[in-house]
């Protein structure tokens, strides 16, 4: 299938205003070119999107009432912060999947205190609403495909009011290697007065962001 095909088939399923499936589009288009510029297959993009129908049911779960902002918002921001940012998914993805991990230190490129100190660095300018020192911690590819606007425009699938920021738990970290490259991903829970969010930072072994999720 190639990629038109495959965002053709999306947007038939849409229930939405042709103004909407036009924006949805152009992003899982433009999702898509960056995971290739960065050397994926293809077929393994499509793949971790998901089939047409059940990525476009997604869509339409999260239109609710017609308003097709938040679903949009969700799925495009999911899509460019763990699949188009193609260090980050090739990382959590062995990270769960795969017996391949080692403890923190083991590679020589990383001390657990430094990465932890970064991870709560991280998540402090991005519950504080800091996004010029948030993209401090950036890799060149974070800076291309990740703004302030998008990461903004996730929080409210989270919830609508967080609450005051109270600071992260314990951190969990382990180093992954891929394509020869060593990485360390870290997932730590922040709370707020309303909400409580659990993280998913990975970073190369410059200790810049490579990968940033949340739940």
């Amino acid at each position: 299938m190639t990629k038109q095909d495959y965002v053709k088939q999306v947007v038939k399923k849409l229930n939405c205003p042709q103004n909407k499936r036009d924006d949805i589009a152009r992003q899982l288009m433009s999702d898509i070119e960056i995971a290739l510029g960065e050397g994926r297959p293809l077929e393994k993009i499509l793949t971790e999107m998901g089939e047409p129908e059940a990525l476009a049911r997604e869509f339409n779960e999260n239109f609710g009432s017609g308003e097709a902002p938040q679903g949009k918002k969700h799925r495009a921001v999911k899509v460019i912060l763990v699949v188009a940012v193609v260090l980050a998914v090739l990382a959590v993805f062995a990270y769960w999947a795969f017996p391949k991990t080692r403890e923190v230190g083991d590679s020589g490129k990383f001390t657990a205190n430094v990465v932890e100190q970064y991870a709560t660095a991280v998540v402090d300018a991005f519950s504080r609403g800091d996004y010029d020192t948030l993209e401090g911690y950036y890799s060149s590819e974070m800076k291309e495909a990740v703004t302030s606007q998008m990461l903004e425009e996730l929080k409210p699938v989270i919830g609508d009011d967080w609450g005051e920021y109270r600071g992260v738990g314990t951190a969990y970290m382990a180093e992954v290697s891929q394509r020869g490259k060593e990485y360390v991903i870290v997932q730590m829970n922040a709370s707020y007065a309303n909400v409580s969010v659990t993280y998913t930072l990975t970073f190369n072994s410059k200790m810049e962001l490579v990968g940033f999720y949340m739940k």
